[in-house]
């Protein structure tokens, strides 16, 4: 092949590549405003014995989502929605035919939840009221350090009294009594032995201390 001749090609090819990242860089802002867009507009809709697969595949092929259906989501659905998200109109589109909906990063999913599933989402979560109180440790950096935990509920101190109040579930208590006992250990101490000793000066001594003779 000719040198020149291969050199045009490479030059066609590198601006293919300039022009396609110039297009893409392009639309990212385009479709973030587009999702931004979605999520402040408001629907209306109107079904009247519809075939709930056909109703969410119609929207999600009107704005363009990503939902996915189980094999058990069928049946026909009749409501009427006046000005809602598109968030709350698929969640109440799945609650009229008796499924449940879940939202995961930029992916809809529509399922029918079992029984144990449903009991453990309604299921409140227990808490417990625990006081502790520290010997060495000072309360207010214990509290940044379970600040920084996280899942656990914020606590409550009392300096004068060196007591930490918590308010959280068992399985969080037991993580704090865990931090507590390595935060509130025994400073280590260093010992330290010194010995004095006494010196009588004379004039043999005028040029510096004769160590042999003291120390023997």
């Amino acid at each position: 092949m000719n040198k020149n001749v291969f050199l045009s090609l490479l030059f066609v090819l590198l601006v293919i590549i300039f022009f396609e990242q110039a297009l893409a860089n392009e639309k990212l802002p385009e479709q973030s405003q587009q999702v931004k867009a979605l999520n402040e507009q408001l629907i209306t809709l109107n079904y009247r014995d519809m075939d709930i697969r056909h109703a969410f595949s119609a929207l999600a092929m009107e704005f363009k989502l990503n939902i996915v259906m189980s094999n058990d989501v069928q049946g026909n659905i009749t409501l009427h929605l006046f000005k809602l998200t598109i968030e709350d109109a698929l969640e109440t589109i799945a609650m009229a035919g008796g499924y449940d909906y879940q939202k995961t990063q930029n992916l809809y999913k529509i399922y029918k939840a079992t029984p144990e599933e449903k009991a453990a989402a309604s299921k409140p979560i227990e808490t417990q009221m625990r006081v502790f109180q520290t010997r060495f440790a000072e309360v207010v950096k214990v509290k940044e350090t379970l600040a920084a935990v996280p899942g656990l509920n914020p606590i409550e101190i009392h300096e004068a009294t060196k007591t930490i109040i918590v308010n959280d579930t068992l399985d969080n208590i037991k993580k704090i009594e865990k931090i507590l006992s390595f935060l509130d250990a025994v400073p280590k101490q260093v010992l330290i032995e010194a010995k004095i000793l006494k010196v009588t000066l004379n004039d043999n001594m005028t040029f510096g201390v004769d160590w042999k003779a003291i120390m023997t």
